[in-house]
C-alpha cells in the first residue's frame, strides 16, 4: 500500500530536527511516498535505494528521545 506523502512524519520530524528547508522537507516525504518506504521512514541512505527507519537507530539516539 503506497501511502501519501503527509503520512510520513517521522521523515518530516527528521529533516526538521536536523535544520533542512521546507522544500526540501516536503521533497523527501514525497520521494518515501513514492518509493513506498516504511512510515517510519527518516532518510535515504546515500548510493543506495535503502531508507534509514527509526528501528535502524540506536534507542538513545538523541532524535528518539523528543
Amino acid at each position: 500500500m503506497k501511502h501519501k506523502p503527509s503520512e510520513y512524519e517521522e521523515c518530516a520530524r527528521w529533516h526538521q530536527w536536523t535544520g533542512s528547508y521546507a522544500y526540501y522537507i516536503v521533497r523527501m516525504c514525497q520521494m518515501a511516498s513514492d518509493d513506498g518506504a516504511p512510515l517510519n521512514a527518516i532518510y535515504k541512505q546515500h548510493g543506495t535505494d535503502k531508507w534509514v527507519t527509526t528501528d535502524d537507530m540506536p534507542p538513545d539516539h538523541p532524535f528518539l528521545q523528543r
